[in-house]
């Protein structure tokens, strides 16, 4: 999961097919769990995302619709950990030199209302 701020800049808004590029950053988390008969764990991970960059193409298909596919870069470092074993519940810091950076590609398809 993400949240946090982007700017998009389209380059040809009123034609058809509208290149656009974005820069943006955030707070990202990520949690998973498992469960047993007899026993629960859950944990997450969060930290700052410092830069996601997407590029992508729309299609206007009327004056308030538009999709297209996009592709995107992402990066960031998890910096806290959480966890819920059984009942018991702990956070903490994870000290910077066993932080990492992490980054991921994707590939996708958006679709956008212009109100």
């Amino acid at each position: 999961m993400r949240v946090g701020v982007e700017g998009v800049y389209g380059f040809l808004p009123d034609g058809f097919l509208n290149p656009w590029v974005s820069a943006g950053t955030g707070w990202q988390w990520t949690h998973f769990s498992i469960a047993t008969a007899a026993d629960s764990a859950a944990f997450t991970y969060s930290g700052w995302e410092f830069f996601n960059v997407q590029a992508g193409l729309d299609f206007n298909l009327s004056k308030t619709f538009a999709v297209g596919p996009y592709v995107g870069y992402f990066g960031g470092t998890y910096s806290s950990l959480s966890s819920d074993q059984n009942g018991v519940t702990a956070s903490s810091s994870i000290p910077s030199e066993f932080r990492a950076f992490h980054g991921w590609i994707q590939f996708g398809a958006k679709g956008t209302v212009n109100l």
